[in-house]
Order: C-alpha cells, then structure tokens, then sequence
C-alpha cells in the first residue's frame, strides 16, 4: 500500500475531448497550469471560474498565425523559471503540463529553423538532440514537484496502431505517445476512456498495481485516485 506517498507524479493519457484537462484541474490549488493545447482558460471558465488556477498560455504564434516553436519554447523555459520561485515561495500546491505530446514535436519545429539546410531531422543524432531538448522541457517540472512535494499532472495524447497479431490477424491497439521518448520516472500512468457517454479512467501503472476502469464523470477526479491509492474502495 502507497500511504507514505503525499503527492502525485503522473500522466493521464487519453483522446482528445476524454476529460484529460477537465480532471487535472481538479488537483489542490494553486495550480500552476502550463497550457500547451488552448483549452485551459475555456475549461477554467467553464467549471472552475472560483479556483486559483495561474494558467500559462505558452504558444507562440507569428503574424502568419503559424505556430512559433522558438517563441513557444522559449515560454516554456520562462514558465519553469516562474514556477521554481513560487515553488520555493510555498505559492503552489500542484503542477499541470496540459499536451506534452506536443512539446516533442514543437523541438522538432524548432530543430528545422535552426538547421535550415536541412528538410527535417533524418539520422540518430538528430533525434537525440531532440530528444534530449524535449527532456530539458519536460523533466523540470516533474523535479520541482518532488523536491517540493506538488501534485504534478502530466498530459498526453492516447493515439492507436494496427498491429499483426501471431495468427496472422490484424488487431488495432492503443497506444500512449510519449512512451517511447519519456525515459523519467512517473509514479501513475491512467487513462481516459469514455463509454456509453460517461467518462471513466483506469490505472495501468502505479508502485501498487492496476485498477479495474473506473467512473470519474461529475466527479473530482484528484479526490478519486486519493481514496483508491490511499486504501479507500
């Protein structure tokens, strides 16, 4: 059992429009909400006007409303800097990254601009400096939680594959994006599913084990996975 555990490190994968936003709001404010998918004042306004949710907008976008990835990286890298001081303010009590899946390939955006002379990246080395920027983006936020022992709520996209099964069938299975390229640590993976128009989770991996699919519509989602990795039903 997890009892000595006070905080979350996790990812919550899903679809898009699966509740991903929705539920990572539900953690303890303040929150400091790192908006990568333009959904997070929408959703604030929505169903949490009254909760102290310090929301940054970090995409960048030129006169051509193209998407800047030098700009938008850049406030990222202002965004960590703002939280460690806060952090170390006390003025924060839990941490949203809302569409790392996006962060991987805004450093690839940015790789092209700063190798004109390339078309994109095609070899080893070039994956590897992209993704040892994306970790650079990624991991602060995931060490500033544990140092100061914050929620953190890391989203993603859940996307599908076809794959041959050994009978020679095709199966389609679903897939979490940014498992191939997250090498850190997270406590707690779930992902959202939505059937017969509700919303439900499941816990695929945590230090205890997994969960059954469980229903999390018009309901908090943080109060939720508390009870369940706390000894609660």
């Amino acid at each position: 059992m997890v009892e000595t555990i006070d905080n979350f490190i996790c990812l919550i994968a899903g679809l898009p429009g699966s509740g991903k936003s929705f539920s990572s709001m539900t953690c303890p404010p303040p929150i400091f909400y790192v908006d990568l998918e333009k959904r997070a004042e929408q959703t604030k306004k929505l169903y949490f006007n009254n909760k102290e949710i310090i929301i940054k907008d970090c995409l960048a976008f030129d006169e051509n409303y193209q998407r800047d990835a030098v700009k938008t990286l850049a406030n990222i890298e202002s965004a960590i800097k703002e939280l460690i001081q806060l952090a170390r303010q006390d003025k924060v009590r839990s941490v949203v990254v809302d569409g790392i899946s996006n962060i991987r390939t805004i450093v690839r955006e940015e790789w092209v601009v700063k190798h004109p002379n390339r078309i994109r990246p095609s070899n080893p080395g070039d994956w590897s400096d992209i993704n040892r920027r994306t970790e650079s983006l990624i991991f602060p936020f995931i060490n500033v939680s544990r140092v100061h022992k914050l929620n953190c709520f890391l989203t993603a996209w859940l996307t599908s594959e076809k794959v041959r099964t050994s009978d020679g069938t095709i199966e389609e299975i679903e897939k979490i994006d940014v498992v191939d390229w997250l090498y850190f640590y997270i406590d707690f993976i779930f992902v959202m599913k939505i059937y017969e128009g509700d919303f439900y989770s499941v816990l695929v991996k945590s230090p205890f084990g997994v969960t059954d699919m469980f229903k999390v519509s018009n309901q908090n989602f943080f109060d939720i996975i508390w009870q369940k990795t706390h000894g609660g039903d």
